[in-house]
């Protein structure tokens, strides 16, 4: 999800619509996106679903009109987390409204998140309509032994597999039946290459790494499976442990490795490819990125106008009309992402306050600014020095009061309540180790009055009032 909201927001693209499959796999993939693209500030408008079993010419050309109301609204760009079969509809639905002048070449950029990564073939006899598309999918390789293993099986030399006899005669009589294929050379069951062969390669021997490094660990200079690894008695919970964090071969990119990333998932780089014209009738995906955390280098991308080709930069993607739900982007907070999960919260005046107490005015250009400035060059020499946290990274949480009691108490009750509307682009209170509080006394005692039960130290170096040193207040401290 993160490579393609890098290239939305390297293209400047912060109103988009979305295609759904309404399957578990798409509803999760659907959920992760509007979360990632909320803290990229990438709004999704319109959220379509659509239901593979049940997907007529009629509805796939309803499903379009909805794609042109929201083209009015400014989104032009559509991400399809779809199948294949679902996918191949939509961009026939889009060729008859391109046929029918309802829409013309770029008015829309298709972005394949779904199936489509996988089958690039869904574009073939579609290919006009697909042009300027953008797909994201994992690094992949082939794995070239296995291609050449498999494409050499015939059912006499394959016994291990009780269904390949089976499957080779279904194919062989298809293939009779079709009479230009009855005198191919090609073999009756073919080889294709398809991420999920390689993924299921992949797994085994990630698997077999994390036991090797049990293996390693328990029996040492011992040949083979020792007793002491065979009989442990927790010995599945320690290859599970051994499995995520040890290194494995990558057969299809050789020298390369493979990891699974804190979060469980295979950390692969995600190539970015564009769809465009070559020459003549000549089409094809070119390779345009590839992110691994971050891209090193985006090549210019293209879409197509009726008049031709144009830089992918040039295309809009913002609301303007009708912009109500994307008017949840707060300047409330920011956060300074710790890569350990280890944050200190701040509450900072940023903006003047209004007559509306949770409502916030101008910029307050002096203190409250460059207070914050502050803290972010503060943040960054202790992480960069070694002699203050060695090997710890240190995030911040600045909440803007907007100099006023009345917001502080209410964005700070909710963040340690869990209960803050986009509480899924915040860190948890539980990592939170301190607070530090930036204010007058009317700005800072509604702070303590709810950090001070909980036992949370707190910084106020502006507070000298004397009743702040009652007992209650045993965990203030003050410059």
């Amino acid at each position: 999800m993160m490579a393609a909201l890098e290239v939305f927001d390297y293209n400047g693209w912060r109103f988009v619509t979305i295609i759904h499959e309404d399957t578990p796999i798409y509803t999760h993939g659907l959920h992760s996106f509007q979360k990632a693209a909320k803290q990229k500030g990438i709004c999704v408008g319109q959220q379509l679903k659509v239901d593979e079993e049940d997907l007529s010419d009629g509805k796939v050309d309803k499903l379009i009109q909805r794609l042109l109301e929201a083209k009015k609204q400014g989104s032009s760009v559509v991400v399809l987390l779809t199948s294949a079969d679902s996918t191949k509809r939509i961009i026939t639905g889009l060729g008859r409204f391109l046929e029918a002048s309802v829409l013309h070449s770029g008015d829309l950029v298709m972005v394949g998140l779904g199936e489509w990564s996988e089958r690039l073939n869904v574009v073939q006899g579609l290919e006009k309509v697909a042009l300027g598309s953008l797909i994201f999918r994992p690094e992949q390789g082939e794995v070239s032994d296995f291609a050449t293993h498999y494409s050499h099986l015939l059912p006499e030399s394959n016994p291990r597999n009780p269904w390949y006899e089976q499957l080779w005669r279904q194919e062989e009589m298809r293939v009779q039946m079709d009479k230009e294929n009855a005198s191919s050379d090609v073999p009756f069951v073919e080889y294709a290459p398809l991420q999920s062969t390689t993924n299921t390669i992949q797994a085994i021997i990630a698997v077999a790494a994390g036991i090797a490094s049990v293996r390693n660990e328990l029996c040492q200079l011992d040949m083979g499976l020792c007793p002491v690894m065979s009989q442990h008695p927790q010995l599945q919970q320690l290859v599970g442990e051994h499995i995520y964090s040890s290194f494995s071969p990558r057969l299809d990119q050789p020298g390369q490795k493979f990891k699974f990333t804190d979060k469980g998932y295979g950390e692969l780089p995600i190539e970015v490819y564009n769809f465009r014209k070559i020459s003549g009738k000549i089409f094809n995906y070119l390779k345009v990125g590839t992110y691994s955390g971050q891209y090193t280098k985006l090549a210019n991308m293209v879409t197509y106008r009726p008049q031709g080709e144009i830089s992918m930069d040039s295309i809009m993607s913002s609301c303007i009309e009708d912009c109500i739900r994307c008017q949840y982007s707060s300047t409330n907070h920011v956060t300074i992402p710790s890569s350990q999960d280890l944050y200190i919260a701040v509450t900072l005046g940023i903006h003047e306050p209004t007559s509306n107490p949770l409502a916030c005015g101008p910029l307050r250009t002096s203190r409250g600014f460059q207070n914050f400035e502050s803290l972010l060059w503060a943040v960054d020499v202790i992480n960069s020095n070694p002699n203050i946290l060695p090997g710890v990274d240190l995030g911040l949480i600045v909440f803007d009061t907007c100099n006023s009691r009345e917001k502080v108490a209410m964005d700070v009750s909710n963040f340690l309540t869990e209960i803050m509307e986009d509480k899924d682009s915040l860190p948890s209170p539980r990592n939170v180790v301190g607070f530090i509080a930036d204010g007058t006394k009317d700005e800072v005692r509604p702070l303590l009055d709810l950090t001070m039960p909980l036992g949370m130290s707190t910084v106020a170096p502006f507070v000298v009032a004397p009743e702040f040193g009652e007992p209650r207040y045993t965990h203030l401290l003050r410059m």
